[in-house]
């Protein structure tokens, strides 16, 4: 099914970047997702989602809203109990239109409890 996304995602001419926020185990972290249009404007006033779960045990979280920081900006603020890389899913509702965008991040070990 993911293919089928990103044929939307190519039609749409959006492109994603995401600014690296240093997250540790435990500790409240924030992931930043940019979405650009294809002349690299933002797109804002988008409705986004991040599902996040672990690549290599059976850890998640419940669904996370991102908020938009500044135009094309959306920010979750979240924390993740393990350390390791993760997958996040996020669904991003514009004008009607639904997209799924996939990507990886990776929580540190932090400082131990």
């Amino acid at each position: 099914q993911y293919p089928v996304e990103l044929e939307k995602i190519k039609k749409l001419g959006w492109q994603f970047a995401t600014v690296n926020h240093k997250i540790n185990r435990g500790q409240p972290g924030e992931i930043e997702l940019l979405i650009t249009d294809g002349m690299g404007q933002p797109v804002p006033g988008a409705d986004v989602a991040m599902d996040l779960s672990m690549l290599t045990k059976p850890d998640s979280v419940p669904s996370q809203k991102a908020s938009e920081k500044r135009p094309g900006h959306y920010i979750a603020s979240v924390v993740l109990p393990s350390p390791g890389h993760w997958r996040v899913d996020s669904r991003i509702n514009y004008q009607g239109e639904e997209v799924l965008h996939k990507f990886r991040i990776y929580v540190e070990e932090g400082e131990k409890l």
